[in-house]
């Protein structure tokens, strides 16, 4: 959502928090952390996740959504910061959901933050989806580790988003 919109819903949110409190209900609130709206991803192309096959951002027509690049520090800065507005507020818990490369994209995300740490944390270069002898095979090392990057990739940012969330109690 847009400022507007966003400091809107921090408001009606509010309300709804304290009413639930007022008659002794929790509040636990669902939270999508990669998929965004068209227009967080249309306004911020650069954070998302960057398709290898398509060469371009990963867009989702079918749901109007972008799927952005969890280890992006402008898409996880400004992420952290939602999560701390909606903390503040007085939720009980946070569930957030769909931390994923949709939609199960092998080719997600080839962006240069990824491919530094993929580096960093591997010492291999991102695979090519071109390579028919790499890419999908279970045999290769590189492969593999393309994968367990993925998954480390979607756990840090839910740790992350932990960290945040705890800070409020």
């Amino acid at each position: 959502v847009d400022e507007p919109q966003w400091k809107t819903y921090l408001s009606d949110l509010k309300k709804a928090i304290d009413a639930c409190h007022r008659h002794g209900m929790k509040v636990a609130l669902h939270l999508t952390v990669t998929g965004v709206l068209s227009n967080h991803g249309s306004a911020h192309p650069e954070q998302a996740a960057f398709d290898m096959e398509t060469k371009g951002g990963a867009y989702f027509e079918r749901y109007g959504t972008w799927n952005m690049c969890p280890n992006h520090p402008g898409f996880r800065q400004a992420y952290f910061a939602r999560v701390e507005a909606l903390m503040g507020l007085g939720l009980d818990g946070l569930m957030p959901d769909e931390s994923s490369w949709l939609p199960g994209k092998a080719s997600l995300c080839g962006c240069g933050h990824c491919r530094r740490l993929f580096k960093e944390r591997t010492g291999f270069e991102v695979p090519d989806p071109a390579d028919k002898k790499l890419w999908g095979n279970w045999d290769e090392p590189r492969w593999r580790a393309w994968m367990a990057f993925h998954i480390r990739s979607q756990g840090d940012i839910l740790e992350a988003i932990k960290n945040v969330a705890l800070r409020f109690g």
